[in-house]
């Protein structure tokens, strides 16, 4: 989940979240600053505001066909 941020993280989805889903929820692997250095995750890497997010990437197992790439909704303006 590549994030508005310029960081992403690496994860596995816990639940079959849609596209309108305000917050996702990951079981988080590895964490990315934008600068490229990682860190391990902590708790709270695993509740992710679906305004933060830039791009989700779905991976699939070897072998099978590949999965879409979709982009979020335009990012909300005003007051967080």
């Amino acid at each position: 989940m590549h994030l508005s941020t310029g960081g992403w993280v690496e994860g596995h989805r816990r639940s079959s979240t849609g596209s309108n889903e305000r917050v996702l929820l990951l079981d988080p692997v590895t964490v990315h600053h934008p600068d490229g250095g990682a860190r391990p995750p902590r708790a709270v890497d695993g509740f992710v505001p679906a305004c933060d997010t830039e791009r989700i990437e779905v991976l699939t197992a070897p072998g099978a066909a590949p999965a879409p790439r979709f982009n979020r909704c335009p990012r909300a303006t005003g007051v967080r």
